[in-house]
């Protein structure tokens, strides 16, 4: 499992209610894929407000540039000034993009490692010191590499 793997486990359990809803692997994938851009549909609205408020004042924001272009530490007040007078933050549309990042690398982890892979590693790992157990014609390795 990945940094992010923690991430798959609920999508996982997710995606595996809508396949058993709906019995077919497209369908359960294009349900789940609208239902997580849904889910991301406030942050991306939050993304686009904040982007479309910077385009408003990249203007104002270049002209402190390029009026204290010697005086950093003038230009950083003038900026915080502005920042204050209009309610506005140039990293307000970064927390809503990380967030949505995380939920896609999430995606990403779920659709390498389904859930069934997860729970055949787990058992593999806790069967580690036995050996492999005859299941019919299958046993533990099996299970392990497929």
């Amino acid at each position: 499992m990945g940094i992010i793997g923690f991430l798959a486990v609920p999508l996982g359990y997710v995606m595996r209610a809508i396949y058993g809803a709906v019995q077919n692997y497209g369908v359960a994938i294009i349900l789940f894929t609208a239902l997580v851009k849904v889910c991301l549909l406030p942050l991306t609205i939050h993304q686009q407000k904040s982007t479309a408020k910077m385009s408003v004042f990249s203007p104002m924001i270049q002209d402190i540039q390029k009026k204290y272009a010697k005086d950093q530490e003038r230009a950083q007040e003038e900026m915080m000034k502005l920042q204050e007078e209009y309610g506005f933050s140039p990293t307000a549309g970064c927390a809503p993009m990380g967030l949505n990042l995380l939920i896609m690398f999430g995606v990403i982890e779920l659709v390498y490692r389904p859930l069934h892979r997860r729970r055949r590693l787990r058992l593999a790992a806790r069967n580690a010191g036995r050996p492999p157990r005859l299941h019919g014609d299958r046993n533990d390795l099996y299970d392990l590499i497929f």
